[in-house]
């Protein structure tokens, strides 16, 4: 067998053996800088928070009030990040819905910033559980008081919860259908879909939606996450809710939420009404 095949094939069966990482990057910056944690600071505008999960790791939750000159609206939104960095490069997010008058949490999946742990498609569903479970009894409130923000691979976390919880909103947020059809669409990655063994199917969670809104945004130029699988998400939803769609014509994964902000904020009004 010649020595460029075995070394292709020996590639393939260590990309396959150690997709957890190429899934989830953000993980390795955690775990190298994990020695450091002890000269991190938080956000003063962030109270920090640690829970358990049924498995016994250990999950980092920030909660952040309304800004003070803001009127409190009767809502709390949860934030599942996505997959290159801990809440910490999401909380622009949270400052966002703090400007709205809403109570927001953003939290890390196991293994990232100080959450315990390592990744795993039955382990983050444990951790997005024991997140919901804690702030609905903190806040006390009912699920329809409550806002589900997922934000790329988060979307389908988001979605899952969702479907099992009911919320008052879901907004998916550069959202695909399941990982295995992401995978397939970014070349040259996609030869490497049939031995995923992370499903993450975004899509059937929305299909089982009932009384949610949904809002969904996505960029048209978006190559990491192609813009028809939103297309195929509204399509799923067969809810009594609002469906609203936004689209913006930028570059990129990470820039529709920053450039369609003010339209999401529309859009999240319209539902809680």
């Amino acid at each position: 067998m010649p020595d460029t095949l075995l070394a292709i094939i020996a590639s393939y069966f260590f990309i396959v053996l150690t997709q957890d990482v190429h899934i989830f990057p953000g993980v390795i910056f955690s775990q190298v800088t994990k020695p450091f944690k002890r000269f991190r600071s938080k956000p003063l505008e962030a109270e920090s928070i640690f829970i358990s999960t049924e498995d016994n790791k250990s999950i980092e939750l920030w909660r952040i009030g309304p800004d003070a000159d803001t009127e409190e609206l009767p809502y709390v939104a949860v934030i599942f990040h996505g997959n290159g960095a801990s809440m910490k490069g999401f909380l622009a997010i949270q400052l966002w819905l703090s400007s709205l008058g809403i109570i927001s949490y953003g939290f890390d999946y196991r293994g990232f910033g100080n959450s315990t742990g390592w990744p795993s498609e039955r382990g983050l569903e444990l951790d997005s559980d024991a997140v919901w479970k804690y702030i609905t009894t903190r806040e006390n409130i009912l699920p329809e008081q409550m806002i589900v923000l997922g934000i790329s691979i988060g979307g389908a976390l988001a979605a899952r919860i969702a479907s099992l919880h009911e919320p008052k909103v879901l907004i998916l947020v550069s959202a695909f259908t399941n990982l295995r059809q992401a995978v397939v669409d970014y070349f040259p990655m996609g030869i490497f879909a049939p031995l995923l063994k992370y499903r993450l199917p975004t899509i059937d969670y929305v299909g089982k939606l009932k009384n949610a809104h949904l809002i969904t945004a996505h960029g048209e130029r978006d190559r990491i996450v192609r813009p028809y699988h939103t297309e195929k998400i509204m399509s799923a939803y067969h809810g009594s809710g609002t469906a609203i769609r936004i689209t913006r014509d930028v570059p990129g994964h990470n820039s529709i939420f920053f450039s369609a902000r003010h339209e999401i904020a529309e859009a999240l009004k319209k539902c809680m009404q």
